[in-house]
């Protein structure tokens, strides 16, 4: 788990610093660059273009309401500080994480994986099925998936087989998944099964983690390409306008 987790970390690292960096370069543009062309313009934007108004005008407001903007990040750094340290509102991201397009399936696929792996472990070493899903699901850092999980639990101790109270309970686990499930109960190899199934996952997980980085990357820079050529742009429309008046 910990070297999935550090895959996943060291997949998204890059983008991220192409965020915060790029977010950085932004900031000091509006700060320093962009307020700069509104003295030029002696304050006079009544004839410059719609774009050119916005990005000059928000310049100039960041500049002359620098305190407060520095208190709304540091408002911002502190509630993340907070809800990496609370257990409830970490819980309630993830949860929103989870239902996201792309991060997702791969938290999920990376939850299922630990799982089926502790499940296959626990069993390979002599623990009973109630014993082993005990463990997986201490494992679990997803709430959905545990709730899920606890419910498996009582249907298996009611009597049911694993792979159709899966099927009903976690419906993230694909119909292949299933079956492999069933399988190995049926077949007396259960624990040998879950281990495939964990390895299976984890690879899943590895792929679906090269996808994101790969979207990530390019959807970062386009980002930050787009912020900073709207600049550019505002600002040579500006400086085009301030030519004409000068005719």
């Amino acid at each position: 788990e910990d070297e999935m987790r550090s895959e996943i970390s060291t997949a998204l690292a890059y983008p991220m610093f192409l965020a915060v960096v790029g977010g950085v370069i932004t900031f000091l543009m509006f700060l320093f660059i962009v307020p700069r062309f509104d003295q030029m313009l002696a304050g006079n934007r009544d004839n410059l273009p719609m774009m050119s108004k916005v990005v000059i005008g928000a310049g100039v407001g960041l500049k002359n309401n620098l305190f407060a903007v520095l208190l709304v990040f540091a408002a911002l750094i502190g509630g993340s500080v907070y809800i990496s340290r609370n257990e409830d509102l970490k819980a309630n991201m993830r949860s929103w994480l989870e239902g996201l397009p792309i991060v997702g399936p791969v938290l999920v696929q990376s939850e299922l994986g630990g799982w089926a792996r502790t499940m296959g472990i626990a069993l390979d070493n002599g623990a009973d099925l109630l014993s082993a899903l005990q463990l997986g699901e201490y494992g679990l850092r997803s709430a959905r998936l545990k709730a899920g999980m606890r419910v498996v639990r009582s249907e298996i101790r009611a009597g049911r087989n694993l792979d159709e109270v899966l099927e009903e309970n976690v419906p993230d686990f694909d119909p292949l998944t299933i079956d492999l499930v069933r399988t190995g109960r049926a077949s007396g190899g259960l624990a040998e099964m879950l281990l495939f199934v964990g390895k299976t996952q984890e690879a899943e997980t590895r792929e679906l983690t090269k996808r994101l980085s790969t979207l990530a990357e390019p959807i970062a820079i386009i980002l930050i390409a787009g912020i900073v050529g709207t600049i550019v742009i505002s600002i040579v429309m500006a400086m085009t306008s301030l030519y004409d008046f000068a005719i």
